[in-house]
């Protein structure tokens, strides 16, 4: 019985949208594999209880098809499927397809679509077809909890009919930042964007010698370079497990060379650091910046671990060199936070100018 109480929660961690919908029961798809023409389909059981997949069926962008009747299908346990499987013929495109689980309710008698992916070049893909001896498997990527979320991505390490493990889905991201002097850039920011993954990720920042390093898993992403908070270059780029992708971006930097000098002269503080209750943060104008602050009206922006906004403060007038507020460790909503790391920043016409850490204690 705590076998099954420990697998129940298990499945509702793992197949709980992010939005709170309820998980409902049918086969998921958890891992597909070719070899050649041939495919395999890892299937897990949420909550199917008569434990065969007659009450199920799968489709692709070409086909729909039943499952033989009397396949056995543990509750919360692991089914492979392939063509013998299946009651018609169901085709996959290995170069791109779109595939989707159903299941038959017993109240409404109709067909409702459980779950779903695609890959390689079907719309929205975010990730290539499989190469040889590698499969699209499905694993769960954490941000901060309770923020997760379920996506497929390559993986040189099959696990078919056991649970899916991040080995073999990983490869090094890697390059160096430069200017078009060829002099490398410190502190340049390799921020990746996808429709609600963005917050995933994880913000990479060259060193002194404008070179990265990053572990991603094998996925296409949307690549921005920013310096300086500004964003001055888009790309994208493609991660292949075990494998290493290294790009040169090169920055031209002579646009945003005058304001960049005028804004270092800020100096953005936060005291005391760590703090209990409040915080005093302040930015100094410490010497007189060629800026025309006269019709610019700067702002602190407040946010958490994962980039979400926590408080914003009210733009300020500029009647002096020194421009303070306080932070209660209280949102937007008055609402207190948790204890940890929170980011600050000087904003300046909707444009991060600086940003500082600090951290809040119980």
């Amino acid at each position: 019985m705590k076998h099954k109480i420990f697998a129940l929660l298990f499945i509702l961690l793992l197949f709980s949208e992010l939005n709170g919908n309820v998980v409902f029961p049918g086969a998921y798809i958890e891992e597909i594999y070719f070899d050649g023409d041939y495919w395999t389909i890892e299937l897990l059981n949420v909550f199917v209880q008569e434990e065969t997949l007659d009450s199920c069926k799968i489709a692709s962008s070409s086909d729909t098809s039943l499952f033989n009747p009397g396949i056995y299908f543990p509750l919360f346990g692991y089914t492979l499927i392939t063509q013998d499987s299946l009651q018609s013929q169901f085709n996959i495109n290995k170069n791109g397809d779109m595939i989707a689980t159903y299941y038959l309710s017993e109240h409404s008698m109709s067909w409702g679509e459980i779950d779903q992916c695609y890959f390689g070049n079907y719309p929205n893909s975010v990730i290539n077809p499989p190469y040889s001896n590698q499969s699209l498997a499905r694993i769960t990527l954490y941000n901060w909890w309770p923020e997760y979320i379920n996506i497929l991505t390559k993986d040189n390490s099959p696990t078919l009919g056991i649970p899916n493990d991040t080995t073999g889905t990983q490869g090094t991201f890697c390059g160096h930042v430069f200017d078009n002097q060829n002099n490398p850039i410190q502190g340049a920011e390799i921020q990746f964007y996808r429709p609600y993954l963005q917050s995933f990720f994880p913000i990479i920042i060259t060193d002194s010698t404008g070179y990265f390093s990053q572990q991603m898993y094998s996925l296409n992403f949307e690549t921005s370079i920013l310096v300086y908070e500004s964003v001055l270059l888009e790309t994208s780029i493609t991660i292949e497990p075990d494998s290493t992708t290294y790009c040169e971006f090169y920055i031209n930097l002579t646009s945003i060379d005058e304001e960049i000098e005028q804004y270092n002269q800020i100096i953005l503080s936060n005291y005391p650091n760590p703090f209990i209750e409040s915080t005093r943060i302040s930015f100094n104008l410490a010497t007189d910046p060629q800026l025309n602050w006269g019709h610019k009206n700067p702002r602190i922006t407040i946010y958490n671990i994962k980039g979400q906004l926590v408080k914003q403060f009210k733009r300020q007038k500029v009647k002096g060199k020194n421009i303070e507020v306080v932070w209660n460790g209280k949102n937007e909503s008055d609402v207190l936070q948790p204890p940890g790391f929170y980011f600050y920043s000087l904003e300046v016409d909707g444009n991060r100018i600086k940003t500082n850490k600090m951290i809040m204690v119980r």
